[in-house]
Parts: structure tokens; sequence; C-alpha cells
């Protein structure tokens, strides 16, 4: 008779499996759609960056998963610089909508505008509550963390 496993993820996996599932994705979505282009020269700077920050979280995905502290602050580095970039950008669109002459009703446009730009940067900023919490800071500065096999229950 089988018994059931059970497999706990310890924080280290689980941010390295996101990692490198979300980079794996903007990776290949980006150079897919760089192949349907046909070219680098087509492509605008947003679509470069996205590329740029889908490889980094690619790239950054084993380290994370063997807990290496250096790699979970260039993992809060590169969520910072998103965030940023996204508040940036995005910030003038809610406002510019308010400002345009065709809105009917500018109060509720703000709204959209508003609850636009949370939607967009709610992600990244859980994302860095997330790594900024004490237990994932803990368990990436453990003795043993370079041993996969640490924190990793299979019962």
């Amino acid at each position: 008779m089988l018994k059931p496993t059970r497999v706990t993820l310890s924080w280290q996996r689980l941010i390295g499996v996101a990692s490198g599932t979300f980079g794996a994705a903007v990776t290949i979505a980006t150079g897919a759609q760089l192949s349907a282009a046909g070219s680098l020269r087509g492509q605008t700077l947003p679509e470069l960056i996205t590329l740029i920050c889908g490889c980094v979280f690619l790239f950054l995905a084993f380290p994370l998963y063997t807990a290496r502290e250096w790699a979970r602050r260039a993992l809060l580095l590169t969520t910072y610089c998103i965030l940023a970039a996204l508040a940036i950008f995005l910030s003038p669109t809610v406002f510019q909508q308010l400002r345009s002459p065709a809105a009917v009703y500018p109060g509720l446009r703000f709204v959209i505008g508003v609850c636009a730009l949370i939607s967009f940067l709610t992600p990244p900023a859980f994302l860095l509550a997330v790594l900024h919490h004490a237990d994932v800071r803990r368990a990436f500065q453990t003795k043993n963390a370079s041993n996969p096999y640490v924190g990793c229950q299979v019962w």
C-alpha cells in the first residue's frame, strides 16, 4: 500500500520556483513577440525592459532556490525598479485621463485610473513585503543555506 507523501516547500524554494516560472513565462512571451516581429529594431523600450526583467527573474531562480542572500537582494532591487517604473509610467496616464476634455465623468475616470494603478502596483508590492518578512530573511541567512535538503520535509 502506498503511503501518502507530504512535501513542504521552504521559503527559498517557493520564491525560487515562483521567480523561475515568472521569468520563463515573460522571457518566452517576449521572445515569441520578437520572433513574430522579425527583429529587435521594431521593439519599443518597454518591450526590451520587459525582456531584460524576465531574464533577470529567470537567472535568479536557481540561486533563490538554493537560498543565496545575494539573490534575494538582487530580486529586491529588481522588484523595486519594476515598482518605480510602473508608478512612473502609469501615474501620468491616470492623471491625463482626468484632464481629458472628452471625459464626461471625470470623477469616475479618476476612480478607474487609480484602481488600475493599484492593480498594477499590488503584485510587486506584495513580493517586496514577502522578501522583507523576517521569516524569509532568516531563511536566506541560515548556515546551511546552500544545502537544498535543509527545510524540506518528506513524510
